[in-house]
């Protein structure tokens, strides 16, 4: 400052000095995004590119067992890289609430979701799918009584559910999420935050993790 005026041309080179330094922070903040559950997008890829795919076209399925809803997804895959939604669905089967109250899965909650995938697996052979993931989450993992829900779902209904860890999940939506995959292309730093109802599963390049809430 010259008599509490500053200098025109100094003012300007510390503006654009700042303006580089914030363009540099800004490439190697930790971005963040809240994201839905897309774990059963990246199950879809596995099933149809890592597991030993058989010739294309390939039909394939995957069945998310979450805490508010359990979804349904089959796709066509016509190369490893392209598919098209063959068909998709929403059961609104809440099997958390009463787990992160008591650590049960109650009966009432536990039977509408074996009536919901027993829909799905009747859906399943109707469109002639012939690769399939079936998982769930942290309501059914966090249960005492979640071999016994596993056991009779496979009984009755022919699905092939199993738990994933808190890990695995956070991985298949950070695989699954096209900013994560992006932000992995331009070689930056970054975390997907996926917020569900008692579990919040954080996902970078590095290590992909979960972590319990509340």
């Amino acid at each position: 400052r010259v008599n509490g005026v500053m200098n025109t041309d100094a003012g300007a080179r510390a503006g654009a000095a700042e303006k580089r330094a914030v363009g540099v922070i800004r490439r190697r903040l930790l971005r963040v995004r809240v994201v839905e559950s897309l774990g059963y997008e990246a199950m879809l890829r596995m099933n149809a590119v890592e597991q030993n795919p058989g010739p294309f076209p390939l039909r394939v399925g995957a069945i998310d067992v979450g805490s508010n809803a359990i979804r349904f997804l089959v796709a066509e895959f016509r190369e490893p890289d392209r598919y098209s939604v063959v068909e998709q669905a929403r059961a609104p089967v809440r099997l958390g609430h009463q787990v992160f109250l008591s650590g049960r899965l109650p009966e009432v909650a536990a039977a509408a979701a074996v009536t919901a995938l027993a829909g799905f697996a009747a859906r399943l052979e109707a469109l002639g799918v012939q690769r399939l993931r079936a998982v769930a989450t942290s309501a059914v993992r966090d249960a005492r009584n979640a071999e016994e829900f596993l056991a009779r779902v496979r009984r009755e209904t022919g699905v092939p559910l199993d738990t994933i860890s808190g890990a695995e999940e956070a991985r298949l939506v950070h695989l699954a999420e096209p900013q994560a995959r992006e932000l992995r292309f331009l070689r930056i730093a970054g975390c997907i935050v996926d917020i569900k109802s008692g579990y919040v599963a954080l996902s970078g390049p590095a290590r992909p993790a979960g972590r319990h809430i509340g």
